[in-house]
């Protein structure tokens, strides 16, 4: 049986890196409703230390996330979960998010951060196995191709794409961003999705659905 949140939250961030942990953070410094993800095992959890990071250079990954659940803990309105997603899907008022446990989160606007670049790598893990869901494509997330030879989701700087209210920021993004690049990319994406609740919530009779970003030229 799958239960659900009442009313929806305002933002539901898939991935717990340094970017959607700096999203969630600007989230609930502005007051926003917002659950995130994360399963903890991160692709550099065999790394020995980050580095780069004014203030926190060789500092292993694990204790990066430990302060960073340790300071989102101080913000009321930010629910923070060791869990895995097992299902994405639009709906007319939003999106919904089917959890491991069967719970399923429901949220205005989803943002999907972390992981290899999902549209570059997902055709050659699919040559080992068919057990891969890429929620960005299983969204309708375009994509173009690159000069390199490679295919990228097409999203806008802040990671709007062309689906209104879905956002693709950090590694599911760019492929690898580093963590300060990460950290960066998350605190723009979720100040953009800050500005645009607060104009709809202003004023409300001019309230429209989220605009689509438009595709980035190949």
């Amino acid at each position: 049986m799958i239960t659900t949140d009442t009313p929806p939250l305002d933002l539901v961030i898939i991935g717990g890196g340094p970017a959607g942990m700096s999203a969630a953070l600007i989230a609930g410094r502005a007051l926003l409703d917002a659950t995130i993800v994360n399963a903890e095992s991160p692709r550099n959890a065999v790394t020995t230390a980050s580095h780069g990071f004014l203030t926190r250079d060789d500092v292993h990954p694990t204790e990066l996330v430990a302060i960073a659940k340790q300071q989102l803990a101080t913000y009321g309105t930010v629910r923070y979960l060791n869990d895995t997603v097992v299902s994405t899907r639009q709906t007319a008022k939003g999106f919904e998010v089917v959890l491991g446990d069967g719970f399923e989160h429901r949220g205005e606007r989803l943002a999907l951060f972390g992981g290899e670049s999902a549209a570059h790598y997902a055709p050659m893990i699919r040559m080992w196995t068919d057990d891969l869901m890429v929620f960005a494509e299983s969204l309708g997330v375009t994509s173009s191709s690159t000069d390199w030879g490679t295919t990228a989701l097409d999203v806008g700087d802040t990671g709007g794409t062309n689906i209104g209210g879905l956002y693709v920021v950090g590694d599911a993004k760019t492929g690898f961003s580093g963590v300060v690049g990460a950290a960066a990319e998350g605190a723009a994406c979720a100040e953009s999705i800050v500005h645009e609740i607060a104009v709809e919530r202003w004023s409300p009779t001019l309230a429209v659905s989220v605009p689509a970003t438009p595709p980035r030229s190949a």
